[in-house]
């Protein structure tokens, strides 16, 4: 991995709860699949970002992506790169995102296709998390194969 990114290990669980609270995201499963988050710090040690994906079955769900100001913005295509990485590698066939209309784009760009909500795996039905980005407004899906 790039050296400014780090699979979250088990001594960083506390601090990424308290990271992804302090930003109003999920912490559930945090704990359980720690090694699903990657993490990127600043020059002190200090946590400016992570992304986490929630396994289901052979599929990833991308969530918990939270960053600080202090991020560069430019680094956030190699953290997506990084975490995509980090799902192949835990054998996961595909990962799938929520994300609003003006962040398309990005993800786009880093090889993700528009998907419609009828078109998501049945297996995507059994996140909770899952469940709720279908009931949001202004929610779009994607997806990528790994």
């Amino acid at each position: 991995m790039a050296s400014d990114f780090q699979q979250a290990e088990e001594k960083d669980v506390h601090e990424l709860v308290q990271f992804l609270a302090g930003a109003n995201v999920s912490t559930e499963g945090v704990k359980s699949k720690f090694e699903y988050y990657l993490l990127a710090r600043d020059a002190e040690g200090k946590m400016v970002a992570a992304v986490g994906i929630e396994p289901i079955k052979n599929i990833g769900l991308l969530r918990s992506f939270v960053f600080n100001p202090s991020f560069p913005y430019e680094k956030i295509p190699a953290l997506l790169q990084q975490i995509l990485l980090v799902a192949k590698k835990h054998e996961l066939h595909s990962v799938y995102l929520a994300t609003k209309q003006s962040s398309l784009q990005l993800f786009e760009a880093l090889g993700f296709k528009k998907v419609e909500p009828l078109e998501l795996p049945t297996v995507f039905y059994a996140s909770e998390h899952g469940k709720k980005l279908i009931g949001m407004d202004d929610c779009q899906f994607l997806y990528r194969p790994l």
